[in-house]
């Protein structure tokens, strides 16, 4: 179940729009006073558009999604939320951040918010982007979100399904300096948690694909012994 990191990207995508209005509520703790829940669109086909150069840089692997989402004072006034999903350290990471930012601001003419999880171990996303000449200077800061330094506590205590999620995330990054016991026990209860919500049918899945994605043991005779517990776990729901 050691999954190629470009493969889990789909999933990552996939989840992000099933639970884009818990990612909303996640990141930001106004958001259903700030954004009409029910108005938003995924223009990621756009996005691709606006930075062509990635599709021939075969080093350039993430996750990337672009938002069109509402304000809930209503009419058309909306805003645009770029999304990235980082694991790997980069020394482009910046300049490429900005690059999306005012090809984004260019094309749309509308206000941009950027969101990136860095869902790497080692190494630190950089938070901003700054350039300065001869007493011209610019600085683009964007949100950033390190997983693997999340406390397991205040996430569980989140009440919020896409706070799963990053346990979840947090816990595939700490195979192989924790004990498939320990792995185990986690993954457990995060299953437990997910099982006891009272949630869509279709977000349940999402989240149960997402975390089946995050399984990481060292001993494959422990993938037979968690399918037995979490089949007792989700049976109930027949997911």
């Amino acid at each position: 179940m050691n999954k190629n990191k470009h493969q889990f990207d789909p999933i990552w995508k996939s989840l992000i729009e099933d639970l884009f209005p818990d990612f909303l509520r996640f990141f930001f703790r106004d958001a259903d006073m700030l954004f009409d829940m029910r108005r938003f669109e995924f223009l990621d086909k756009e996005l691709e558009k606006l930075y062509p150069d990635k599709e021939t840089d075969r080093n350039v692997r993430f996750v990337d999604k672009l938002v069109k989402v509402q304000w809930k004072s209503g009419g058309e006034q909306w805003i645009l939320v770029h999304i990235e999903v980082q694991g790997y350290a980069d020394k482009q990471f910046a300049h490429r951040m900005f690059q999306y930012f005012y090809r984004i601001l260019d094309r749309y003419r509308r206000p941009v918010t950027a969101i990136v999880i860095f869902t790497g171990v080692q190494g630190f996303p950089p938070e901003r982007y700054e350039i300065e000449l001869l007493g011209t200077r610019l600085e683009y800061q964007y949100n950033t979100y390190r997983v693997i330094d999340q406390e397991d506590e205040t996430l569980k205590s989140i009440n919020n399904p896409f706070a799963l999620v990053m346990l979840a995330a947090k816990t595939a990054l700490l195979s192989g300096k924790a004990t498939d016991e320990e792995l185990m026990n986690r993954h457990e209860w995060i299953f437990r948690a997910l099982a006891g919500k009272k949630l869509s049918q279709r977000k349940i899945i999402a989240i149960y694909a997402f975390l089946q994605n995050c399984i990481r043991f060292a001993d494959s005779e422990t993938y037979a012994t968690f399918e037995k517990k979490i089949g007792q776990i989700t049976d109930k729901r027949k997911i």
